[in-house]
């Protein structure tokens, strides 16, 4: 494509939305998606079903190739979504432990980072503790920091734009070596 790879996704969401649209309108099913990912739900088993195989077909009309070995069509208790683990069932969501593992290493980095020069940007910070709010559900820890990063970020910001660099006290510092 000659605009470049990176926006394909949005180009590929504009594009399958008006499908989706009259899917939605002409069915009892409610659809999540998300660029290439399609999640229908409804609460009648065989309804779903027909659904989406009425679904698939739409789509296949409207020339979308629909790759079945990546379709799991048959209801299940626990699926994965967006790098998600839906237990519906217990309803209840969970964090791949592999992207889980992944995002602890990422947030261990930052707090090196933060650790080894103890001035940062704010928006470092403001980054730092939205990556932990984020994880509260998931990372029982993180939820044991945000109050003073939070405190201490607000500070700074009253000072200074996000832009500015902030000298991040020891206390601070402590609680980031985890």
């Amino acid at each position: 494509m000659p605009f470049g790879t990176k926006h394909i996704p949005i180009f590929f969401a504009e594009a399958i939305e008006s499908i989706l649209r009259q899917i939605r309108i002409h069915s009892q099913i409610k659809i999540l998606n998300y660029c290439d990912d399609i999640l229908l739900i409804h609460q009648d088993k065989q309804t779903l079903k027909t659904q989406t195989m009425e679904t698939m077909k739409t789509m296949k009309e409207f020339g979308w190739t629909i790759p079945t070995d990546k379709c799991e069509t048959e209801q299940k208790q626990i699926i994965t979504f967006l790098g998600w683990i839906w237990n519906l069932k217990e309803m209840n969501i969970r964090m791949l432990e592999e992207r889980k593992s992944k995002m602890i290493q990422v947030l261990k980095d930052w707090c090196s980072t933060i650790y080894q020069s103890n001035n940062v940007k704010i928006r470092q910070l403001t980054e730092l503790i939205g990556r932990l709010n984020f994880q509260c559900p998931q990372i029982k820890e993180a939820s044991l920091y945000i109050i003073e990063l939070d405190k201490t970020n607000t500070q700074a910001l009253e000072t200074g734009s996000c832009d500015g660099i902030m000298i991040v006290n020891k206390a601070v510092i402590k609680q980031l070596k985890w």
